[in-house]
């Protein structure tokens, strides 16, 4: 019975440890996100050169909006089709001429 209790005191007080772990966790990046958000407010540097965490996501959802996102990526990606095409070309004439 003792055994019983102790298992499940030691459950407890792990599930409990992880618990606090990411509540600490998720505090610190509130507190992170209003501190920015309250420098940003103070207008010590431009907007352009450091926006508050309310203007980032505005502009993150409006991009999603827009659809710029995805054209950027798909230029992106693009790239990275051609640039490996290149190298595996070169790569190739290099290993059959070596």
């Amino acid at each position: 019975m003792a055994q019983a209790i102790s298992a499940s005191t030691k459950r407890l007080s792990i599930n409990s440890s992880v618990l606090t772990k990411w509540a600490r966790r998720t505090v610190f990046y509130i507190l992170l996100l209003a501190f920015w958000q309250v420098l940003a407010s103070l207008a010590i540097w431009p907007d352009y050169l450091f926006p508050g965490p309310l203007a980032v996501f505005n502009s993150l959802v409006n991009g999603f909006q827009n659809g710029l996102y995805l054209q950027s990526t798909f230029a992106s990606l693009q790239r990275l089709a051609v640039g490996y095409i290149i190298a595996l070309v070169v790569g190739m004439v290099l290993g059959l001429l070596i």
